[in-house]
């Protein structure tokens, strides 16, 4: 039995967001510009990523759920590290895809199943001489990180005589990443996904910048941002998510780094 204190109300809204979708012929999804391969803008100025055509594919499932023949438009609005909650909180957007580690402590949001894992590591150049140990202090090792993230609060408990080089805004990993080509840094903290995607995206050598080390040093489960006040929408993502079509365009994506998600997959699943 479930103490009556330890239930959280769902606080109602004004309009479901399938009605409000029924209604307008539009699904508003946030997607970020700097979270290669989730979200990104290529050189002719377009949307690409995971993200982008994963949340054009739901609205066939949206079509299906509404039961009536509809045109529904995808219209995808950027979000950033910054605001990613507060646009699905202030239903801005119906839903944010991306990196987003799922957790409990966010106020007015919910996540989605999750989609995808991944973790806290290094990027590092192999061929730079400096001896790089995680298992030190990195006592004066300038290590770069985006500014009000997961992995700035992991570099500032773990390594705090690490000299700290923050990288802010949509081009904070890119500049990061660039930084560490030019040898301002020593290396560039993020989640392994985005470092991998950050760095095909620049067209650098993977063998060359790599990640250290190659288990992650954190166990991250993304999942898409929802508002917690919408069940009903919540499962209609949550069962896309689960779908067939959804594992098929994860597949596209992903299939070639599947031993890095194995990889992860099997360290958090022992941790």
């Amino acid at each position: 039995i479930i103490p009556q204190l330890a239930i959280e109300p769902i606080p109602k809204r004004s309009e479901t967001v399938l009605d409000q979708i029924k209604r307008t012929g539009t699904i508003k999804v946030g997607i970020r510009k700097d979270a290669a391969p989730f979200g990104y803008i290529d050189a002719n100025g377009e949307w690409k990523g995971y993200c982008f055509e994963l949340l054009n594919s739901l609205k066939d499932k949206v079509a299906q759920q509404l039961n009536k023949p509809i045109e529904i438009d995808v219209v995808a609005i950027q979000s950033t590290l910054e605001n990613r909650f507060a646009i699905v909180r202030d239903e801005a957007v119906h839903l944010e895809c991306g990196s987003n580690t799922i957790r409990s402590n966010i106020e007015g949001v919910k996540f989605s199943t999750p989609f995808f894992i991944t973790g806290t590591h290094f990027l590092v150049d192999s061929q730079q001489p400096r001896v790089f140990n995680r298992y030190q202090s990195l006592d004066s090792l300038k290590i770069g990180v985006l500014p009000s993230s997961l992995t700035e609060t992991f570099i500032e408990q773990t390594y705090p005589n690490a000299h700290k080089i923050v990288f802010p805004g949509d081009i904070g990993r890119s500049q990061g990443v660039k930084a560490l080509v030019n040898s301002d840094i020593d290396a560039f903290a993020s989640d392994g996904i985005l470092l991998i995607g950050e760095v095909t995206r620049q067209g650098l050598s993977s063998s060359q910048y790599t990640l250290s080390p190659a288990q992650p040093l954190t166990c991250d489960f993304y999942g898409m941002i929802l508002p917690k006040s919408d069940p009903q929408w919540q499962r209609i993502v949550n069962s896309f998510i689960e779908g067939e079509k959804a594992k098929e365009i994860w597949g596209g994506w992903f299939t070639n780094l599947f031993p890095y998600v194995l990889l992860n997959l099997e360290y958090c699943i022992d941790k």
